[in-house]
């Protein structure tokens, strides 16, 4: 935009003087590992082969563990890298000067032991930013889907020659947010190893235009349509600019996309067009105005091009890499010849036939013979070419410790028997249990490989249960969806959106009231950003359930699962008093209480059953329910801490302390709506005889276990404030949050109602009272969310909104609509009659 100044250039002509000019590409092989096939277009480009299959031999000699992709911003501003500066301060930087001024880098030899840790819970689907690892920038349309099956291939082989105890190394490879500076924006360098790919710009942008236009849109391929894309596409202009020791066995792949074949993004599984040429796309592609959407990546392609060039003259050596590329490409060609038509992708022959779809459904990973999704595909069989070709040395074959922990297609199975020695019954995933049942359970991949010996007891258990910390969530956004048409009777399976696991008697409608109100603000906030995502309120589940059947299936990616828990012995009082004294007009007794605790079976080992996503069996292996329990949550809170817990999750999850307001929803002396009228709800006092048989050996061997998930949860919460959060910035936000509740009591309790406030509608001929419906009260629904406007009105006057700001409500009439909340809204909406 701002050219530069005659003197400027006269400054940049002297700054080249003596430099000898950068060395012409280097021409891609006829026989390389990839043929793509298509029409050729000419970019404004000089003449190059795309860094994507450039690279991957690379891999294997430049850093014996991973390629540091290195930002050129450094370059200008002139640190001393010997890279070339940019010191006038008369103009802007063209990409023309760039390419004078910033010089190739040889990207450096990684001689550590390489940064394995344990992988994720989710890592299959994770995209939370990236700290330590393995690390792929994966820019779209690059062979990313191929690039990626080596990342996972590496991570996967150097777990199991480092002898770890997890069947893959921490990794992170998807698309992610789209910028580096999202993904991996505070990574440990000292723990990482980051690399990326990159395309010939020009080339790009037309595979982009197949695959997500064409392909998947269903577009006719023109010019026009291309032209179109280009202009509304956010994924065309300056991509790459908007984006911030290996063994040869280590890097064989197979390509995940090719022409002819199926992608099985998008829903289903969508054929892969073969580029015919367009009649008026080389017109378009040579104008002026294409030239400038790219002449930035053309800038990051060349240079990339040329760093590579100089890694392999400087850093490996060319007749060392060249001896390298030979045997890599004969290992290559035997791959084609042995693998191509044995191995199983998610999209092979389309897929599983859908009826009422035009696309096959993708096949599970477990019955592909890929390592995840469509990548690291026909894995065991390029095992089994590197062993005939002697490609391991000097690390020699790998051990197979966890064979079930990925695809386990027909061709993987075939080639994992005869390498292990136990039954496929016995193969484990690493990932929590064995193939098989009732066999002892091994460590899942989030504890710090740190595993526990079947049959220690709860003391034990304690003493050596690894401490967890609850992640924060880095995301602009959370998973914040249209809501289900059914959302408000909450019986429905979850696999995305807000999720609260419900236990019986832990101020579970309390809790759920928090979880309703975030995400009736979440997508007030959010419809306010984005308009094309306006809703009232975020798909989202709160009811009662096991926690093995509702959300076993979910979507990691796009869900968040929370619960709270109670002690244990406190909640078994509160159920007798809710269920057989409140509802069932049983006299509270000693002797009542203990005849139903032991007919009732789902006291024992209570939390297990309920929240633990391991098949339900409160007699078997005690640490693989306490792995499932901690491993599946994003957070857990406490009953007895339930202020706190709401705190600590508004900071992790980076919401204002106004979302999390809250006014309990069932207090004694109050009325609670269950059960087909308004029932008084009794103090839960400890009667007479009933605290011998809470401290009888019969009791505490009931609820042992439920006692050691209390306490894991109650060190996991402080863990989590100490190290993640920070005492002092949780005790700051605490004092806050306790003026606002105090604030919240004395305002809006006394004015707002509930469904059973003052004992409901009273009913002819009833004992109980009738429930207002929830159009009566001030509650978002049910008795949960109560009081919600009030609760704005605190948050505003006290400043709890925080960056957030204030609410919209462009659906003011979406929830109760009692006095309490009515006149705020008139307030808000005044002279808006059309709510």
């Amino acid at each position: 935009e701002n050219p530069l100044p005659e003197e400027a250039e006269a400054e940049l002509e002297e700054d080249l003087e003596g430099e000898s000019e950068a060395e012409p590409f280097i021409d891609s092989p006829s026989d390389g590992p990839l043929e793509i096939d298509g029409p050729t277009y000419s970019s404004n480009n000089k003449k190059g082969v795309s860094c994507t299959w450039r690279c991957l031999p690379v891999l294997l000699l430049v850093i014996a563990g991973a390629v540091y992709y290195v930002h050129y911003s450094d370059a200008v501003s002139g640190d001393d890298n010997d890279a070339g500066t940019w010191n006038n301060e008369s103009g802007l930087m063209t990409p023309e000067d760039a390419l004078r001024v910033l010089k190739p880098r040889a990207f450096l030899a990684f001689h550590d032991d390489l940064p394995c840790f344990p992988p994720k819970r989710n890592w299959k689907n994770d995209r939370t930013p990236a700290k330590e690892g393995f690390l792929l920038a994966k820019p779209i349309k690059v062979g990313g889907s191929t690039a990626a099956g080596v990342h996972t291939r590496i991570a996967r082989n150097v777990a199991d020659r480092q002898g770890q105890d997890f069947p893959i190394c921490n990794l992170r490879w998807d698309h992610g947010s789209g910028k580096n500076r999202k993904d991996f924006p505070n990574r440990d360098k000292e723990n990482s190893v980051l690399w990326t790919i990159l395309r010939d710009p020009t080339t790009r942008i037309i595979s982009q235009f197949y695959h997500f236009h064409v392909s998947r849109g269903k577009a006719n391929a023109t010019a026009a349509a291309f032209q179109s894309m280009l202009k509304s596409d956010v994924r065309t202009g300056d991509y790459y600019f908007q984006r911030e020791s290996f063994l040869e066995a280590d890097v064989l792949y197979m390509s995940a996309k090719t022409n002819g074949g199926y992608d099985g993004g998008g829903g289903g599984c969508h054929l892969i067009p073969k580029k015919e040429p367009i009649p008026g796309l080389q017109k378009i592609l040579d104008s002026e105005y294409f030239h400038k959407l790219v002449q930035w990546d053309n800038v990051v392609y060349d240079l990339a091009n040329r760093s590579l060039d100089k890694t392999i003259d400087e850093t490996i050596g060319r007749a060392k890499f060249n001896a390298a590329l030979k045997t890599f490409k004969a290992a290559m060609k035997r791959v084609d010849e042995k693998c191509a038509k044995e191995v199983k992708f998610p999209c092979s022959n389309g897929g599983t036939p859908q009826e009422k779809s035009p696309y096959g459904k993708p096949f599970t990973y477990k019955e592909t013979d890929c390592l995840v999704r469509d990548s690291g595909c026909g894995f065991m069989c390029l095992d089994d070419v590197a062993t005939e070709l002697d490609l391991w040395k000097p690390a020699g074959e790998l051990h197979y410790k966890y064979p079930a922990a990925f695809g386990l297609g027909q061709s993987t199975r075939q080639r994992l028997k005869a390498r292990v020695d136990d039954p496929p019954e016995m193969w484990k995933t690493g990932f929590g249990q064995p193939q098989g049942q009732n066999i002892p359970s091994v460590t899942p991949g989030n504890n710090d490989g740190q595993g526990l010996v079947p049959g220690l007891g709860p003391s034990e258990v304690l003493e050596k249960f690894p401490i967890r910390t609850y992640e924060p969530y880095e995301l602009d956004w959370l998973p914040c969806f249209i809501p289900h048409e059914n959302w408000r009777q909450s019986h429905y399976q979850m696999t995305s959106g807000l999720v609260f696991s419900k236990p019986t008697k832990v101020g579970g409608s309390t809790a759920a009231g928090v979880l309703l109100r975030i995400a009736r603000n979440v997508a007030d906030r959010l419809g306010q950003k984005m308009p094309q995502r306006d809703f009232p309120i975020c798909d989202l589940r709160w009811e009662h359930g096991k926690q093995s059947k509702l959300f076993s299936k979910r979507n990691y990616d796009k869900s968040l699962v929370w619960t709270v828990f109670r002690d244990p012995t406190t909640r078994a009082v509160s159920q007798f008093y809710h269920f057989q004294v409140s509802r069932g007009l049983m006299n509270a007794t000693g002797a009542n209480f203990e005849k139903y605790v032991r007919n009732t079976k789902f006291l024992r080992n209570y939390y297990f059953g309920q929240a633990s996503i391991a098949p339900i069996d409160r007699t078997e292996d005690p640490q693989r329910h306490l792995n499932a329990i901690f491993d599946e949550f994003d957070f857990i809170g406490l009953t007895e801490r339930m202020d706190e817990s709401f705190v600590a999750l508004a900071l992790l999850w980076n919401l204002p302390l106004g979302d999390v307001l809250y006014l309990s929803a069932k207090t004694h002396g109050g009325y609670d709506g269950g059960g087909g009228g308004c029932h008084l709800i009794p103090p839960g006092v400890r009667v007479p005889g009933m605290q011998e048989f809470l401290d009888s050996d019969f009791f505490q061997e009931l609820i042992k276990w439920d006692k050691v998930v209390h306490q894991l949860a109650n060190r996991t919460l402080d863990a989590t404030i100490d190290n993640v959060i920070g005492r002092k910035r949780f005790d700051e936000a605490y004092a806050t949050y306790k003026h606002a509740m105090k604030v919240a009591a004395d305002t809006c309790s006394q004015e707002i109602i509930m469904p059973c406030s003052n004992g409901g509608i009273p009913t002819p001929g009833k004992e109980y009272g009738k429930p207002y419906s929830y159009k009566q009260t001030d509650c978002i629904v049910r008795d949960s969310g109560c009081g919600f406007m009030c609760l704005d009105d605190i948050a505003s006057d006290l400043g709890l909104w925080g960056d957030k700001g204030e609410l919209s409500y462009r659906y003011p009439d979406y929830f109760g609509m009692g006095n309490s909340t009515r006149k705020r809204l008139d307030r808000l909406h005044s002279g808006n009659s059309r709510w």
